[in-house]
């Protein structure tokens, strides 16, 4: 259920998304990737700030963890929290890495200040 509310999180289809993250609390309540995709189903429908409650509950538990940081991240930038969601991209983006969220994100608050080639140029080196 996981792996399926994963990838209706991504498709766009947040409703899909939360109701199988929720079939999958129900059976394993501490599951964190179904806390995690349950909070971004939600930000996805529009309940942005019950989404940044949950991922601030989340940090709390586990401030370390670069899946919950980045996921809040771009909460924060769905938020308009522009600062707040740069400081997490940056505190997680290294250039070469796997995981190209944080750059994205980055690129995307560039975009939204009109900053257009620093955006192209960030992820032209990635």
């Amino acid at each position: 259920r996981v792996a399926l509310a994963e990838i209706a999180l991504e498709a766009g289809r947040g409703a899909e998304a939360s109701r199988l993250a929720d079939e999958a609390l129900r059976w394993e309540p501490e599951n964190w990737s179904a806390r995690m995709i349950k909070a971004s189903a939600i930000a996805q429908l529009g309940q942005v700030s019950q989404s940044r409650q949950a991922f601030a509950d989340m940090l709390r538990a586990r401030p370390n963890d670069p899946e919950v940081q980045v996921r809040h991240g771009y909460v924060l930038l769905a938020e308009n929290k522009d600062s707040e969601a740069e400081a997490v991209f940056r505190k997680l983006y290294q250039p070469g890495q796997e995981d190209i969220r944080p750059v994205v994100g980055l690129a995307q608050l560039m975009a939204k200040r009109k900053q257009f080639g620093m955006a192209v140029d960030l992820l032209g080196k990635e």
